[in-house]
């Protein structure tokens, strides 16, 4: 940590890594202690997990504001309501989750990640559920996947009903 003796009028202690002087030379210029925090946060920025952090984060906005659009679209169209709107984003997501699967060789990358987790996860939260059913059953058996989509069915609307009772608990 930079001391306060020698700190100048003006200088503004940054962190525990660099004293930097409003007249001083840009901090990536800078030869003080602690200086190398650039090269560290370049190396954070270029990492792995950042960029799958990030490739998450983008697909998934892409994917909620395409969700958002085509259920206002569809139901325009069809003028019925939205909830069949939301089974073809369930269709055309677990479609596309399909498609992705069948054409990403490394599912652990930062494309994999926009894709599958990001961009459709976004989209439909049911292409992953069909995805794990899927796997389930082939791995496992269909025991277990029948065990998987009934409980995941059954509890998700029992947590449903059981958030919006509790909301309502006590309200005429």
């Amino acid at each position: 940590m930079v001391s306060e003796e020698g700190r100048g009028e003006g200088d503004v202690i940054t962190s525990n890594f660099a004293r930097v002087s409003p007249d001083s030379e840009p901090l990536h210029r800078t030869k003080a202690r602690g200086a190398g925090w650039r090269r560290a946060v370049g190396e954070l920025c270029v990492s792995m997990a950042f960029q799958t952090y990030l490739a998450v984060a983008i697909g998934g906005a892409i994917g909620a504001v395409a969700r958002f659009g085509v259920i206002r679209s569809l139901t325009a169209w069809h003028g019925g309501e939205p909830v069949w709107s939301v089974l073809a984003i369930n269709v055309l997501g677990s479609f596309g989750l399909g498609m992705a699967v069948t054409v990403l060789e490394d599912r652990q990358s930062p494309l994999a990640a926009f894709l599958l987790v990001g961009c459709l996860g976004a989209f439909t939260t049911f292409s992953t559920f069909a995805l794990d059913a899927v796997t389930l059953y082939k791995e496992r058996g269909s025991t277990l996947a029948g065990l998987y989509v009934g409980l995941s069915v059954g509890l998700a609307i029992a947590g449903f009903l059981l958030g919006h009772q509790l909301l309502r608990w006590g309200r005429p």
